[in-house]
């Protein structure tokens, strides 16, 4: 693993990595790095570089210390999928991944949920403002 190629990708074994998930603006390192991984260690990189405290500044971890993956990278209103990425799977060093691209339905699928709970939100609270005023206005003035 190693950083950049002359097209500023971050490379395994000297192919560029395709990294769809990086916070949009930043550059996939802004320091130059290259590692090389024992068996059972990993390199762990934050999609948000320039602020991440990630493997290039502590290197490589047991990969026994990972406790989760990381499914989904949501920017603002977008969201990126992670899956294994190519060049790890062409190289032999990591298998297809196979997991189901479950988890953008669940938040694609609950999104019209949410904005009903959100309407019905608003029309409970705005029908409440114009009771209240209302029996405000119906009310004796006190004298």
């Amino acid at each position: 693993m190693a950083c950049c190629d002359s097209s500023g990708h971050v490379t395994v074994n000297g192919k560029p990595l395709d990294e769809p998930y990086l916070y949009p603006g930043d550059r996939p390192s802004m320091t130059a790095f290259s590692a090389t991984l024992g068996r059972g260690m990993i390199w762990v990189m934050g999609d948000h570089r320039s602020i991440s405290l990630d493997s290039r500044e502590w290197g490589p971890v047991p990969q026994s210390w990972v406790v989760g993956r990381v499914v989904l990278v949501v920017h603002g209103h977008s969201f990126v999928t992670l899956n294994t990425p190519q060049t790890f799977v062409s190289d032999g060093l990591a298998p297809v991944d196979k997991r189901s691209a479950i988890y953008p339905r669940v938040v694609f699928l609950s999104l019209p949920s949410f904005a009903a709970l959100l309407i019905l939100t608003i029309i409970g609270i705005t029908r409440f403002v114009i009771r209240r005023r209302r029996s405000r206005r119906s009310q004796p003035a006190a004298g």
